[in-house]
């Protein structure tokens, strides 16, 4: 009997130990956008007031948002930095651009996105990083996103320094770019289908349970059960002798 119980906690363990092995590795981080081919720049001017763009999103899952960035062709010298934007909820002037993510009707002026949005981050030369060829990001706090239709915006803080693209993209598995656009503060906004954009986002995905998950709470189960039995085995041991 003893030598079954060491025999089976043994198995055991080398069943926890192939489950640990093949627990995934931790993803590396995603964008939600990318590019199928390298981009042309265009400097979105807008005479009339401030530029912003969006793009419109649906997600067939959830996403944890954990970044917001923009379009700034692979310069963070391309990132507004004279301040024209309005002030953000009665906060002071920024300096650079704001990218906004949010859900239902897309607000149609520059100055509306900040009191519509879900999450929001400033991005200024100073203080974002690049990744990629092309995009500036800054971190935020994880926002889990469940599935459904957002918007995504950014609104630059020059009329003179924001840059977009109409390139086509890709999307990670799960997203659609549904459409996009590019306005002015007073003027009409133009788009095409699926192409015009500047925002952007960063996600961690979600890593999915291990298929050996199973095997962590029966072998711990199992371990349990076999130490049971030793003891009560020892007890009577000791009260027949």
């Amino acid at each position: 009997m003893l030598n079954l119980s060491r025999l089976a906690v043994v198995g055991t363990v080398g069943l926890l130990s192939v489950g640990a092995w093949t627990l995934p590795a931790a993803a590396n981080e995603l964008l939600g956008l990318q590019f199928t081919g390298t981009p042309t720049a265009t400097l979105n001017s807008a005479p009339n007031g401030i530029a912003y763009g969006y793009n419109l999103l649906d997600t067939s899952t959830s996403i944890s948002v954990n970044g917001l960035g923009e379009f700034v062709n692979g310069s963070l010298s391309n990132i507004s930095a004279s301040g024209g934007q309005m002030p953000i909820s009665g906060g002071s002037t920024p300096a650079g651009d704001w990218v906004y993510l949010g859900s239902g009707a897309v607000p149609s002026s520059a100055n509306s996105f900040g009191s519509s949005a879900l999450i929001s981050v400033e991005i200024t030369a100073a203080d974002a990083s690049l990744v990629g060829s092309y995009w500036a990001f800054a971190s935020i706090t994880p926002y889990v996103l469940p599935a459904g239709d957002y918007w995504i915006a950014v609104v630059y803080g020059d009329d003179n320094t924001p840059y977009t693209s109409t390139s086509p993209v890709t999307t990670e598995a799960g997203i659609s770019l549904l459409s996009g656009a590019t306005c002015g503060l007073s003027s009409a906004c133009s788009g095409t289908t699926g192409e015009t954009f500047g925002p952007n986002f960063e996600n961690d995905p979600v890593t999915p349970l291990p298929a050996t998950l199973p095997l962590f709470a029966g072998g711990l189960g199992l371990i349990g059960f076999l130490a049971k039995r030793r003891k009560q085995n020892a007890k009577q041991g000791h009260a027949v002798a």
